[in-house]
């Protein structure tokens, strides 16, 4: 049986193997950022602090809209079981400190976090799809001193990337903390007074630390 090619009429027999080029440059561009691989996540087998880092795809989603879907979401995590204590939010992205018992309750707290936070950020942006960039990160924190170093680190977050020049900052839960000495934290003066004539939203959604506040004792 004949096959023939088209435009030169070249005339090829059936079962014959073209010889294909493969230029350089043609196709879908390669992906830089792999983001997190997708291996079985470290096992929490008793009651854990967790340091949580979402990727968001867009870059522009820090303002007050999605600072309330942020919280919105922190209140369905919680419903579930994952207690989200202290949060930055960034330009394109969050990073999160919560207490976790298992991987269950992890997991279960941070799906209701991402239906509630997506769903939020798509209704602003009028878009449909995941907004996540990778899925979430996650590092068990073993120690006191860790406890205090992503506290630390999240309430400067902002300070960090040069969103602003003060812990005191709408954008994350400085303000839900009562005393910044345990975490290494020293306000000013003025910052002093903002936060005791300032209530955060977030406060009502805590409920008792007892971890937290188990875990902070060794650093007093």
């Amino acid at each position: 049986m004949l096959i023939y090619l088209g435009v030169h009429d070249e005339k090829i027999r059936k079962g014959f193997q073209l010889k294909l080029t493969n230029p350089k440059n043609v196709g879908r561009p390669a992906i830089q950022d792999f983001g997190i691989r997708h291996i079985k996540r470290e096992e929490i087998s008793r009651p854990r602090q967790l340091h949580l880092t979402i990727k968001l795809i867009r870059a522009d989603i820090q303002n007050k809209i999605i600072l309330k879907a942020l919280r919105h979401a922190i209140v369905s995590a919680r419903f579930q079981g994952l207690k989200i204590i202290h949060f930055s939010l960034e330009h394109d992205h969050i990073h999160l400190y919560a207490e976790s018992s298992d991987n269950k309750t992890l997991g279960k707290g941070m799906k209701a976090f991402g239906v509630s936070l997506v769903k939020k950020i798509n209704a602003y942006f009028k878009r449909k799809g995941s907004c996540y960039k990778t899925r979430y990160h996650f590092r068990i924190l073993r120690s006191a001193s860790e406890v205090k170093n992503v506290i630390n680190y999240i309430l400067k977050n902002g300070i960090k990337h040069k969103r602003t020049n003060s812990v005191i900052d709408p954008y994350n839960s400085a303000l839900v903390l009562h005393d910044f000495r345990i975490v290494g934290i020293k306000v000013k003066p003025a910052d002093n007074k903002i936060v005791k004539n300032e209530q955060c939203d977030l406060r009502a959604v805590l409920d008792d630390l007892t971890l937290f506040r188990k875990e902070l004792r060794f650093i007093l």
